[in-house]
């Protein structure tokens, strides 16, 4: 069953995963940056959630009460308090890179997180639950649709909080990740006490289909903001004589900039790119308060728009060295 347990725990989620990377559009993440996240998941997280969860339950729960109730307790209480901890923490490091920028990619990152832990933890269930091909096959169904599903929410949601603590000041910042964290506990304690009975299974199964209906209409949402944000941005550079109209109110049409024929195709990419930074880092330096940081991104800003321009002009054959 070791062959078995490994494809049924590795393509489904892995599979999930190109999905929610080719779903964030507008900026897509480096694929470094995403893969980093998983694989926290699925070995960092993993590995430490087994290690913390059986040194509270060893030194605790087996102390206070009996195996059974332990158990149980570790089931709705220690997994999710330990694991939400663990698998988020990363986040808390990663948001304060240049490439952690807006909800969207607290949604990709924290999901992708998600989706590691799921699958180690898939796997683990996999190979040693059953040696019954049938019972293999209906407990990675439920594990992979359901389980996977609740670890993908809930680490997606701790990183929308992450993602909306970036700009704000010291004391928001902290509010903002304690509500988050203990949100996404929340749903995997919901989810791990519905599983546990079996006249709340169904329960829990809706409960799941309903929060990832509602993270996905988030998702969703959050790219509807991005895109209003690169028209806002662009007419802003257009109107300001900064950008060539030609080129810059294309980029918040998606099929429209993945098209070619509207700007030289060796120069399609970067400019896309480079476009799409501008406008979010001048949507924001509205939120920034920090000096320091908004000095930075004012820069960041002058730099992107003085390449596009380069960009332009090559496209238009009107500079001899090329970007």
């Amino acid at each position: 069953m070791l062959y078995l347990s490994i494809i049924f725990a590795v393509i489904p989620i892995l599979i999930y995963l190109i999905i929610l990377w080719r779903l964030d559009k507008y900026e897509r993440e480096p694929l470094k940056s995403l893969l980093f996240h998983f694989l926290w998941g699925m070995i960092g997280a993993a590995i430490l959630s087994i290690v913390f969860s059986s040194i509270i339950n060893k030194n605790l729960l087996y102390k206070i009460t009996s195996v059974e109730n332990a158990e149980f307790l570790s089931t709705i209480i220690t997994a999710p308090i330990v694991e939400e901890f663990l698998k988020g923490i990363i986040l808390l490091l990663t948001v304060r890179k240049s490439f952690f920028d807006n909800l969207t990619d607290g949604i990709v990152y924290g999901g992708a997180i998600g989706l590691g832990f799921g699958m180690t933890e898939n796997f683990l269930y996999f190979f040693f639950s059953t040696n019954n091909l049938n019972e293999l096959i209906y407990l990675a169904l439920i594990r992979n649709l359901f389980s996977v599903s609740t670890h993908f929410i809930a680490s997606a949601t701790f990183g929308v909080f992450v993602a909306l603590s970036k700009f704000k000041s010291f004391n928001l910042k902290i509010v903002t990740i304690i509500t988050g964290y203990f949100i996404a506990v929340g749903i995997h304690l919901i989810w791990n006490f519905a599983v546990s009975f079996n006249l709340t299974f169904f329960i829990g199964i809706l409960f799941i289909l309903i929060t990832l209906i509602v993270m996905f209409g988030l998702f969703q949402f959050s790219l509807s903001f991005e895109r209003n944000i690169l028209i806002y941005e662009m007419n802003d550079e257009i109107q300001n004589g900064n950008l060539n109209h030609k080129f810059a109110s294309v980029i918040p049409d998606y099929k429209l900039r993945t098209s070619k024929g509207w700007i030289d195709e060796k120069f399609r990419k970067d400019y896309i790119k480079l476009a799409t930074k501008l406008a979010f880092r001048k949507n924001q330096l509205k939120n920034i308060s920090n000096f320091k940081l908004k000095v930075i991104y004012e820069n960041e800003v002058n730099d992107l728009r003085n390449k596009l321009n380069q960009l332009e002009l090559a496209s238009e054959g009107l500079l001899n060295n090329e970007y």
